[in-house]
């Protein structure tokens, strides 16, 4: 009790002194710790060329006023904090807030992770008002692990803007950020690689989510989720020839007050594949003023349009390639599964198009001289007061050859014939196969056309031998991921293909899957963007089928990899980013 008595006194008399406030303002470099923390900037902060700032985790950088952080010329800003003991880039005034991390033609070693980035405005003059958070100009920084949040801009990217600029942005959490353009992140002539993320909650007059004007993004593995577009684009919206990479992301809840509620396109060709598209206020996706994405392998469903296509909308000379697509439960005035207006001819190849609902045309609505081309195609339980599955206004005259549609429609190889699908209460559109322990088998197998063929060849899909299935599963199917094989129909791939690692981007450990029609030595290699091989996963003799090999990179350091597959005369290399 005397000892607890006289260490008592001791903090009365001589009371543990707080960490004194640092202030901060022209030009910073070197390190700040947390012990002098925190740092109030009280003016606009600059990283000065070719120099380095590392902040420790931990540190709060507090702006008293609108000023900018300012990464310059090849300077280096390395603000990494831990999962448990964040940076904070905040201020007492988030009215006013202060003016972003604007990074400059900085080197591409900066790095932002582990941080909370809040109330940045992007106002001003000239690109002050693009970047409401973090502005990248010539800059690849890599951003990845951050809460960007209660972020604006006047213009562009709420969030995050990325112009001319190649950042890796990754696992960060971008929510309540808002601005003109780019809610989330705003893309201008850039290819940032967007993977990991959960967007959501972001607003913008355009874009969302995710805006991107002649840009080339790489948009993987994301949560795109309840963002609004007060016109286009509720969750990604791409225009003016960008060519961008869409593929495995959740796309789902998105509002557009005009259309595009999911994907907006605009005289664009992205590659759009493998994502759910589920549940977008205004549209699945929608193309305009000849735009003409690759559209498989994603399911498009239960999307709401109270205009011009529930699921896919083509406008306007557009014309995508819409391949392998489960299309269902989607409702709009006109063209609830997918609607052709003004001169559009897509190409609609092995699509499961059901349960779709409209004024007219169920499950297909052509208008105004458009004459697509749908083949292999199931179109079955749509409904619509007018052109149950397919209606026709204003010349149009689509090519519908080795189709199932209900009600029946002239064309080669069409049939009318129940297509049993599993489940299709469950959402299970997979057609039945007796030797896959279903009751029966449906009709649509091997019923395609004479000339195409079934890529994959199992349970889960092409369910035939002679000729390709009708239906989403069929033909080049090679995108849908595998199922469990059945042990009666072991599986027998008819090309060589070597599938996207996943997770991509990813902590220390990756799968790799690949399929081999033939056996024989294969390699397997991985590669640093040096060239340098840093790991071998295979180097052997392999049997023909499907194989899957785990990559754990401990060893190696985040970054950029390339994996490489030989086998027989095939060669293919794919990137996947690792991110510790």
């Amino acid at each position: 009790m005397r000892i607890y008595k006289i260490i008592l006194s001791i903090l009365v008399f001589f009371p543990v002194l707080a960490a004194q406030a640092t202030d901060v303002e022209g030009d910073v470099w070197g390190t700040w710790t947390k012990d002098n923390s925190p740092y109030n900037v009280v003016g606009e902060v600059r990283v000065p060329p070719e120099s380095t700032l590392v902040i420790e985790p931990g540190v709060v950088v507090n702006f008293q006023g609108h000023y900018k952080f300012i990464v310059d010329s090849l300077a280096t800003i390395q603000a990494v904090g831990a999962a448990g003991d964040s940076i904070h880039f905040t201020t007492d005034d988030p009215t006013t807030g202060w003016n972003a991390i604007r990074f400059m033609s900085a080197s591409s070693s900066s790095r932002l992770s582990y941080c909370v980035v809040e109330y940045g405005n992007g106002t001003g003059s000239g690109s002050d008002n693009y970047g409401g958070a973090i502005y990248c100009y010539l800059s690849d920084p890599t951003i990845s692990n951050n809460r960007i949040t209660d972020n604006s801009a006047n213009i562009g990217g709420g969030g995050i803007c990325c112009r001319e600029s190649s950042p890796t942005i990754s696992s960060n959490y971008i929510k309540y950020n808002f601005a003109d353009y780019g809610g989330g992140i705003f893309c201008r002539d850039a290819s940032p690689t967007i993977g990991g993320n959960y967007i959501r909650y972001n607003s913008a007059s355009y874009g969302g989510g995710i805006y991107c004007w002649k840009s080339s993004a790489t948009i993987s593995n994301n949560r795109i989720n309840q963002n609004t577009a007060e016109r286009f684009g509720g969750g990604i919206h791409c225009e003016d020839q960008s060519s961008m990479t869409i593929e495995n992301n959740t796309i789902s809840l998105n509002l557009a007050n005009e259309r595009g509620a999911g994907v907006y396109c605009e005289n664009s060709n992205p590659g759009i594949s493998n994502n759910d598209i589920i549940e977008n206020v205004g549209g699945g996706i929608y193309c305009y003023d000849n735009a003409n994405p690759a559209i498989s392998n994603n399911t498009i469903s239960r999307n709401v349009f109270t205009d011009l296509g529930g699921g896919i909308c083509c406008q306007f000379y557009s014309s995508p390639t819409v391949m392998n697509n489960i299309i269902s439960g989607n409702s709009a005035d006109e063209g609830g599964g997918i609607l052709c207006t003004n001169f559009c001819d897509p190409t609609i190849n092995n699509n499961t198009i059901t349960a779709n609902s409209a004024d007219s045309g169920g499950g297909i609505g052509c208008k105004y001289y458009s004459n697509p081309t749908i083949i292999n195609t199931v179109l079955w339980g749509d409904m619509a007061s007018e052109g149950q599955e397919i209606y026709l206004v204003e010349s149009s005259n689509p090519t519908v050859t080795y189709c199932d549609v209900e009600g029946g429609w002239e064309g080669e190889g069409n049939i009318d014939l129940d297509p049993l699908f599993r489940d299709p209460n469950g959402d299970d559109f997979h057609l039945m196969a007796d030797y896959c322990g279903d009751p029966d088998n449906s009709p649509c197998i091997d019923a395609g056309h004479p000339d195409s063929l079934d890529v994959l060849l199992d349970c889960f899909h092409g369910l035939g031998t002679d000729r390709a299935d009708m239906g989403a599963y069929g033909g080049s199917n090679s995108g849908w991921p595998t199922g469990v094989e059945d042990e009666k129909t072991p599986p027998i791939p008819k090309q060589f293909l070597l599938h996207q690692n996943h997770p991509n981007p990813f902590n220390a450990a990756t799968t790799i899957d690949y399929q081999l029609p033939v056996h024989g030595h294969v390699k397997l290699e991985v590669y640093n963007l040096l060239g340098q091989r840093v790991a071998t996963l295979v180097d052997s003799k392999q049997q023909t089928g499907y194989r899957s090999v785990v990559w754990d990179a401990y060893e190696v350091s985040s970054g950029l990899y390339f994996y490489r597959l030989t086998a027989a005369d095939f060669t293919e290399t794919r990137r996947m980013m690792l991110v510790k």
